[in-house]
């Protein structure tokens, strides 16, 4: 139960440079929902964007994953 209260998902931003902090809930002890932020960056024609998420315990990155942002343009 300790993991649940010590786990933070970011999303990693490029350009510009931040992390952003993302509410999730939990489904299951290997599953989590959240729901995304907006694209930061203008997208031009049909482009598509990756931005890393990475998952932290108690102040260490456990897991890193890409998102990809695909314009619909």
């Amino acid at each position: 139960m300790f993991f649940f209260l010590a786990c933070e998902i970011y999303f990693e931003y490029i350009f510009p440079e931040r992390r952003q902090l993302i509410e999730f809930d939990y489904v299951d002890s290997k599953t989590v929902a959240f729901t995304t932020p907006a694209c930061p960056i203008q997208a031009n024609g049909n482009q598509t964007i990756e931005i890393p998420i990475t998952i932290n315990q108690n102040g260490e990155e456990i897991g890193r994953i890409n998102f990809v942002y695909q314009s619909c343009k």
